[in-house]
């Protein structure tokens, strides 16, 4: 009896798992389906490109999908079209590169005796993600390969900005070291950051201003101070003043950037 019993266990596991295998790879339907963690909790995503240097004009989030129905021997096509979010909804040609692009549409094949793939949704740095975030909500558009799928899984939205936002520890002893907030200083360290591999995030400040790091935080000063000179160099070199603070009706020159 305790045999029987030992071979019952063993057995509905590999039953359940060639149940979980004929709906995903024999479900009568050919359909089409964003792919997402087990609990969904990345059914949205918010993308920044605030902590990307300056020099960088272009930011890609990779989305996969994954079929439910017969896996083909031959390569089969898909569409992914935007659908209306709101008021800020992202344009094409503007914030992101057209879904019917050749650089996008190249990837949306599922290959032959595969069952999923990857397609790189690629936005674009324009100014005005500095002032607002906009939505992009994609869904799979329904074709001769694929029929409409599992609803819950039909769309993915993607939030893209570039808004710098102040630190929320920068007045916890990092001000000390480096200084008042500023916009464009931020923006600066962050540019001078990336360009030896760094992203000057908020995880970045709020560990720096934790560590509290004498050594550390000298370095750093240093840093900012030789890269602020070059910059002003060469921004003299143009004609142009010194780094200075966005105007403002109190401020109309716009306050040195500095690290005293």
């Amino acid at each position: 009896m305790k045999r029987i019993l030992l071979y019952t266990i063993l057995i509905l596991p590999a039953l359940w798992a060639c149940e979980d295998e004929i709906e995903v790879y024999n479900y009568s339907t050919n359909s089409l389906n964003f792919k997402f963690d087990e609990y969904m909790r990345d059914t949205t995503i918010h993308e920044t490109m605030t902590y990307l240097s300056s020099e960088w004009q272009r930011d890609t989030v990779w989305v996969e999908v994954e079929t439910s129905g017969f896996i083909t021997d031959y390569a089969r096509e898909f569409c992914l079209k935007q659908v209306p979010y709101g008021e800020w909804d992202a344009k094409p040609g503007i914030h992101y590169i057209a879904l019917d692009d050749s650089e996008v549409i190249s990837h949306c094949v599922i290959p032959a005796n595969g069952n999923s793939t990857q397609v790189p949704i690629i936005f674009l740095r324009d100014t005005s993600l500095m002032e607002h975030e906009y939505t992009l909500k994609l869904r799979i558009a329904e074709n001769t390969h694929f029929a409409t799928g599992i609803e819950a899984y039909q769309t993915r939205t993607i939030f893209i900005s570039d808004i710098i936002i102040k630190p929320e520890t920068w007045d916890n002893a990092f001000d000390y070291w480096f200084g008042s907030y500023g916009d464009v200083k931020y923006r600066f360290m962050i540019d001078a950051a990336a360009s030896i591999g760094t992203i000057m995030n908020e995880d970045f400040v709020g560990k720096l201003a934790a560590q509290n790091d004498i050594a550390l935080n000298n370095y750093w000063l240093s840093f900012f101070k030789r890269k602020l000179t070059e910059e002003n160099a060469h921004r003299a070199e143009q004609g142009l003043d010194v780094l200075r603070e966005e105007p403002t009706a109190a401020d109309p020159e716009g306050t040195i950037v500095t690290f005293d």
